[in-house]
């Protein structure tokens, strides 16, 4: 990695941005980044173009971690290297130069080679039983070449350092050495020495794996390891130095490595020689000397997107009390309107927007002549003394389009002579092309900013006492850029007309699904804005927040949240089917996504937000594979975070199936959730918390099953979200401040409580109370402490004192169940409220229950149809849902009598849509898809919720299955649902949060005093839907989900046990109202005597008799007959057998010959009559005579007379009989007689 001919070498091969491996290569050349997502990209720094792109496949299943180049082989010791070696192995070598290859090592341990000039992965490093290669197992850390490029050295979080050979893609040497944590970092000085980093650093002799050397200094692992040889004082030997940077740590720390003690008096701690001081922790690290003045530059971005560069020598830096300051230090800033007021962009302030920095190096290439290379050690020092060929090469920008530029050593100590300073922020303006360099905001210098010209048109000028360079084009100015820098491509490439640059990020799932979230393109008027993408399926959501309303007078208690998610035809390429050929209405699909996502949003809005906010979901397109729901949810999430709008985001959703081998699929397709046994989506804040949860299963899941589908997806789910942290850091506006709304203080709730504590314990402790005695019990104790309080707090408004009551009677309630264990209606935590049910309650209908808990009673009567009922998707929806049709439905209906109110009838709610949904979610996997019911008939619930307080939807699963059972339809299992609560507890007296108290079997009141609705349906053993619905900020423990689903069991079975009491089988005795399937078949010849012309036989059958009648599509002689009872079935078959009845007539035999009698003479042939009870057949000219003749007359052919035709069946088409008169006269022409 060094050489001994003067010229400044660039050491360090990787470093990592925002967790995004990338490095540049030895020759300063190539430039490589791998996405979050693993694609990997290649820039050729010259011409800013990408040269090499790959984007892992199927076998690439862990994301990148680390990316190291080989050393430059003009420069390394390759030559000297292979001298010696067989010429196979020489070959091979000089072939591997060629490639350009590029090591990258993965999160399961595998190491990829891959060749930027065949853009393809070269070779694959990896744990391979089969070939006996016992490679890593655990994640890569680092990566390093030796100098002959024969060898690549790794670490890994298993601990363990292997030496792998290139030439024969195979381990050399594998060893555990002797740390006191793992090791992050590794650096190969040559063939016989080694450095390692953690939270030391450590000498080694490589062969003989003997510790030389300890180094303290850092207190976290180390992360960039760059070695550096200088010459010693006398000039004939090389002194070896190495620099040394760590997680969270702001100084780069130089060592001195000291050959020539013996290992037994070096291997003490040694502390560090020099260090050098940045803002934040370095995320690149390079280091270039030469030997001619024995100095080093040493360039390092930091974490915050700032550039150092340190020029020092080793005197120097040693002799330097405390950490050494950077000579240089830049940071690029983008001027643009500030948009958050709507106001016109004429009248719009500026605002500074900073794009960070990315990596730096020294272009080493600038300081290689012809001279050098001849040995003019005299021309190299002119050389040097010249600034002007020393060039800095910075990469900053977006990651997934990085700007190339270099920056004049010369001209950027002139600029801070001239500033006096050496700190510069570069501030480009993107409305009149300026570029500012402020010192301090005293001093403002405008340099004018141009794309790069041509080097021929450079003219120089002076202005405001500052160096620009210009150059004009016919078309448009261009840069050559201040203070010395020249772009390879424009400053801000991506950088719209006001200022917002298009952002994008990619997240790798765990089955190789790539999900982008974007921003900055599309809807920049709106307050937030994020496309979210999977395959070809693009969701836009758009945030706009209103200003809250004035101080007191909101309600901290409720979130004016509105979600909106609208399907295009347009985005499947489809046009809406019906007369107005647009979107009109919203679909019940529309509905339930925009639950899903309101419900996984609204947790996370402070309380005191009274601005009304609107999130607009907008399918862009849609390939019909991925489900758009999912995105939905992530781009709102990612939408809300980068806005203004006041929300302690952001979260992630995911959505996994369980597939017929129990494996959990992320982010299936269409086919993999029609074809799993359970869907499951999740969201997820950064904490891993669950804030909204809906599974559903298309057969029976077990619970081991379900708690492994949960795990996977909370792991995913926070993948997505420290991407969408990333994208909020680098795009998110701040936070606009919520309006001071007045909160509630301790003085009002111990005012309360004293007013009303034990009179509210009173009414909770009163189990005699229902549900609207206990209701009113309390709306007087608060009418009266309002009162009071009203008079005691003059300064307060209602609206503040109503919400103090509303905390303090959740508090005492919650405080009441922890201590007594029982809640108000008597029951323990545990226990579920008295049941009831029946079933057959009315007889003409098919199957009818009646289940009532506590107060909550629900009717439920099932109906049997024909298929032509079947529920038929729109084309959308179809897309979306991969379901065309399906003969099972659930409708819930809550009218307004259930809870004592008055309101309008007939219009169907989001929340009826959603609990029906869940229901029927519930009840489908039941039923199986083989039976006769399934396939034969169309199948519908009506529940129809008659009492309501609390759990209406899980009553109408119990209902639901009791009527299936009472209708006599096959079922795997009964079914039933409960919810679970939970309540929490207020802080103790030492300010400490007491444990939360789950509920089985929630009533009203605990649904609104409580944090949690956790609906859970299954049978006895397994579980078949499940939706959770979460008020906490903070979300849900993994914990408290396992509990409540444990709960959950034993409460199910207890229903169970109520339910098969009443009935624990389908009916067998079905009633005289069921409905009726038979099939018949028709013989082709009395299809038009069954059917009639235009099947108007059948439509007066089925208009008189109420049947339905289907023609079979395959086979067409079949038919399916549809009644709805008995009766109708037994008048349609006597008819049927009517109009088919026909006299007895002899059955016709295949090629026989009759005598038959002519009835009938027609131009085109005759009608005949084989038999008197038979019809009359057509036998057409052709089948007369061999003769061809134009009318039956030409053979002497009149009625009445006979003659014998051959008989060949029927026509399969149309049914009718053919016969022929002329194979008889062939036959007879054949017959020789030889006795006349």
């Amino acid at each position: 990695m060094t050489n001994n001919n003067g010229q400044i070498n660039v050491i360090g091969d990787e470093c990592l941005m925002n967790m995004r491996p990338m490095s540049i290569s030895s020759c300063g050349r190539y430039f490589a980044l791998a996405t979050l997502a693993g694609q990997l990209n290649v820039w050729d720094t010259i011409t800013a173009n990408l040269v090499a792109q790959y984007i892992p496949s199927k076998h690439l299943s862990a994301n990148c971690t680390k990316i190291c180049w080989p050393p430059d082989h003009h420069h390394s010791t390759i030559n000297n290297q292979i001298n010696g070696t067989p010429k196979k192995q020489n070959d091979i070598m000089n072939e591997l130069k060629k490639l350009t290859l590029l090591a990258m090592g993965t999160e399961n341990g595998t190491i990829f080679l891959f060749s930027v000039h065949k853009n393809e992965i070269h070779s694959i490093l990896m744990n391979d039983s089969k070939k006996s290669m016992d490679g890593h197992t655990e994640r890569i850390n680092d990566l390093c070449w030796s100098s002959s490029m024969d060898s690549l050295f790794s670490c890994s979080q298993d601990k363990f350092i292997i030496e792998w050979s290139i030439i024969e893609s195979k381990i050399k040497c594998k060893t555990i050495l002797d740390h006191n944590s793992v090791i992050t970092s590794i650096c190969v000085l040559d063939n016989e020495n080694l450095i390692t980093g953690s939270n030391q650093l450590k000498w080694w002799n490589w062969p003989k794996k003997q510790l030389l050397k300890t180094f303290n200094g850092h207190s976290n692992e180390v992360r960039f390891l760059r070695p550096i040889w200088l010459s010693s004082k006398d000039s004939s030997t090389k002194d070896a130095y190495l620099l040394s940077s760590a997680i969270s740590d702001r100084y780069i720390n130089l060592w001195k490595l000291d050959q020539s003690q013996s290992p037994s008096k070096t291997n003490k701690a040694s502390n560090s020689l020099a260090s050098f001081l940045l803002d934040d922790e370095p995320i690149s690290l390079e280091i270039a000397h030469t030997v001619i003045d024995n100095s080093f530059y040493i360039l390092s971005v930091s974490k915050s997107g700032h550039f150092y560069m340190f020029e020092e020598t080793i005197e120097s830096a040693s002799n330097t009390k405390g950490p050494v300051s950077p000579k240089y230090r830049l940071n690029i800033q983008t001027s643009c309107d500030d948009k958050k007021n709507f106001i016109p962009s004429n009248k719009r302030s500026r605002i500074e927007r900073q794009i960070p920095y990315m990596y730096a190096y020294l272009d080493s290439k600038q300081l290689i002549g012809k001279s050098l290379v001849n040995g003019n050690t005299n021309n190299h020092q002119q050389q040097l003394k010249d600034k002007n060929r020393i060039y800095i090469q910075t990469i900053y920008g977006a990651p997934n389009r990085p700007i190339f530029e270099r920056l004049s050593i010369s001209e950027c100590e002139k600029l801070c002579q001239e500033q006096k300073s050496s700190s510069l922020t570069l501030i480009t303006n993107n409305n009149n092309n300026t570029t500012t360099i402020i010192k301090d905001p005293s001093i403002l210098k405008s340099i004018e900013l141009l794309p790069r010209p041509s080097l021929e048109n450079v003219s120089i000028s002076k202005e405001n006492n500052t160096k620009i360079k210009s150059a004009k084009h016919s078309d448009r100015t261009t840069v050559i850029g201040p203070a010395g820098m020249v772009p390879h491509q424009p400053l801000f490439n991506g950088v719209n007309g006001d200022g917002d640059t298009e952002n994008n990020d990619e997240i790798m799932l765990s089955e190789d699904e790539l999900l982008k979230i974007s921003t900055g393109k599309l809807a920049k008027l709106a307050d937030g804005c994020a496309v979210c993408t999977v395959g070809d399926t693009n969701v836009m959501v758009t945030v706009v927040g209103k200003s809250p309303n004035k101080s007191g007078t909101g309600f901290t208690g409720f979130v004016p949240l509105t979600v909106d998610f609208r399907q295009k035809a347009a985005a499947a390429g489809r046009i809406p089917m019906h007369h107005l050929r647009r979107e009109i209405g919203v679909t019940e699909r529309e509905i339930l996504t925009s639950r899903i996502i309101d419900r996984s949003i609204r947790p996370l809005f402070p309380r005191g937000l009274t601005g009304e906010t609107q999130v607009v979901c907008n399918m862009l397109s849609l390939d019909g594979q991925n489900d758009p729901d999912i995105l939905a949810i992530n781009a709102a999430s990612a939408a809300l975070a980068i806005s203004d709008i006041p929300w302690n985001g952001p979260i992630g959703a995911v959505c996994v199936a369980l597939d017929q081998n129990n494996d959990v699929v992320t982010n299936p397709t269409r086919k993999e959730m029609n074809n799993a046994r359970m869907n499951l989506i999740l969201t997820v804040n950064e904490a891993g918390n669950v804030l909204m949860m809906e599974a559903f299963a298309n057969e029976p899941v077990l619970e081991q099953y379900l708690i492994k589908s949960i795990s996977k997806a909370i792991r995913e789910a926070k993948l997505i979200i420290q991407n969408i942290r990333q994208l909020q850091k680098e795009v998110g506006k701040p936070k606009r401040s919520v309006e001071e709304i007045p909160m509630p203080g301790q003085q009002h709730f111990d005012a309360i409580r004293m007013l009303a504590e034990q009179r509210i314990l009173d009414v909770f402790s009163n189990h005699s109370h229902d549900k609207f005695s206990r209701d009113q019990a309390l709306f007087d104790i608060r009418q009266q402490v309002m009162s009071t309080l009203t008079e005691e707090f003059t300064d307060d408004s209602t609206n503040l004192l109503q919400d103090a009551f509303s905390t303090v009677i959740k508090q005492i309630y919650a405080q009441m169940v922890q201590k007594t264990g029982i809640r108000c209606d008597g029951r323990s935590v545990d226990e579920i409220r008295p049941i009831h049910c029946e079933v057959d309650l009315f007889r003409p209908v098919h199957g009818s229950a009646l289940f009532q808990r506590g107060q909550t009673q629900v009717l439920c009567t099932t109906t049997i149809d024909s298929q032509d009922s079947t529920w038929r998707a729109d084309n959308i929806s179809a897309l979306t849902q991969g379901i065309k049709e399906k003969n099972f439905m659930l409708h819930y209906e809550f009218p307004q009598y259930a809870t004592n109110e008055i309101g309008r009838s007939g219009n169907v709610g989001r929340r009826e849509i959603g609990h029906g949904a869940l229901a029927e979610r519930a009840l489908r996997p039941i039923i199986p898809n083989d039976s006769v019911t399934t396939n034969d008939f169309t199948i519908r619930l009506l529940c129809e919720v008659l009492e309501s307080n609390g759990s209406s939807s899980m009553a109408s699963v119990c209902a639901g299955s009791l009527a299936l059972l009472d209708a006599g339809i096959e079922i795997s299992s009964p079914a039933s649902g409960v919810a679970i609560g939970l309540l929490k507890p207020p802080k103790n007296e030492n300010n400490e949060e007491q444990e939360n108290i789950i509920l089985t079997d929630i009533s009203g009141l605990e649904d609104y005093f409580g944090e949690m609705d956790f609906k859970i349906a299954g049978t006895r053993k397994a579980f078949t839907a499940l939706q959770l619905d979460c008020k906490l900020e903070e979300g849900l423990s993994f914990k408290i989900l396992y509990e409540a689903i444990q709960k959950s069991n034993q409460a199910r079975s207890h229903i169970l046990n109520i339910m098969n009491d009443v009935i624990m089988e389908p009916r067998k005795k079905s009633k005289e109202t069921m409905p009726m399937v038979e099939q018949i078949q028709v013989p082709i010849n009395k299809r038009s005597k069954f059917l009639g012309v235009g099947w108007s036989k059948a439509k007066k059958l089925m208009a008189e008799t109420g049947v339905s009648i289907n023609q079979d599509l395959e086979d067409i002689d079949k038919f399916t007959i549809f009644a709805p009872n008995e009766a109708a079935m037994n008048e349609a078959k006597e008819w049927i057998e009517k109009v088919l009845r026909e006299p007895n007539i002899p059955e016709l035999e295949f090629g026989a010959i009759y005598q038959c009698k002519v009835v009938e003479i027609k131009d085109n042939g005759i009608m005949i009559q084989l038999h008197p009870a038979m019809k009359p057949v057509f036998l057409h000219l052709s089948q007369l005579d061999l003769r061809k003749i134009d009318h039956p007359s030409a053979l002497d052919i009149d009625v009445g007379s006979q003659i014998s035709v051959k008989y060949f069946g029927r026509d399969p088409v149309s049914g009718q009989i053919r016969v022929s008169r002329k194979v008889l006269q062939a036959l007879e022409s054949q017959v020789k007689n030889f006795i006349k």
